[in-house]
């Protein structure tokens, strides 16, 4: 089931047999990628029909629907893409897709990720303007701020952050601000972090 402890780990258990020709990543999805100079020798269709074939002989069904193909290429011209079909439907080709809660896009830049990340997290502002109308504590606040917001932004940060760009580094600090400025209102940002006991992002 999803969201339980267990979950992951039966997940992998039950699809640990599962062998395509290409490489296949398995969380609590699969993920079938292949390294190529170019798509005329792409074995992609016979790994998904490896991974139909097990789904199968399992009992298991692969949602066409929700499968989707994404080329990454540097090149000024792109191959064509193979057409890949799940049980005779064929798959969409996307320029974004979100992996494990990382949106990637075939540039392979942070733009999508960021901008996601900034919405919720931006949505999630509302709890910290509806606490100071009740005038809660700024303590408070922080508390709300950093179990609620400061996870969102910091969500992949490992990966991500050292391949933003300025904008991009200004774009979720600015979301930090704006709560702490509601927490503490009369201290500039360095003195509120201060207060805060966090650290910029």
């Amino acid at each position: 089931p999803q969201g339980t402890l267990l979950g992951v780990l039966s997940f992998i258990l039950m699809i640990n047999d599962l062998d395509t020709p290409c490489t296949t990543m398995q969380v609590d999805n699969t993920t079938v990628y292949q390294d190529s100079n170019s798509t005329t020798d792409s074995t992609l269709q016979s790994a998904v029909d490896s991974a139909i074939n097990w789904s199968k002989s399992n009992s298991m069904r692969i949602n066409a629907s929700k499968t989707k193909i994404m080329l990454i290429c540097f090149k000024k011209d792109p191959p064509t893409v193979p057409k890949i079909k799940v049980d005779g439907n064929e798959i969409e080709r996307v320029e974004s897709c979100t992996l494990l809660g990382i949106h990637l896009n075939s540039s392979l830049t942070w733009n999508d990720h960021i901008d996601k990340l900034y919405k919720r997290a931006n949505q999630r502002l509302y709890f910290i303007a509806q606490l100071k109308r009740t005038k809660v504590e700024g303590k408070d606040m922080v508390a709300v701020y950093t179990s609620l917001i400061r996870p969102i932004l910091e969500y992949a940060c490992q990966l991500s952050h050292g391949g933003l760009n300025k904008q991009q580094e200004i774009l979720l600090e600015s979301i930090q601000e704006r709560a702490l400025a509601m927490a503490f209102p009369s201290c500039e940002y360095t003195v509120a972090l201060q207060l805060a006991n966090i650290t910029s992002l």
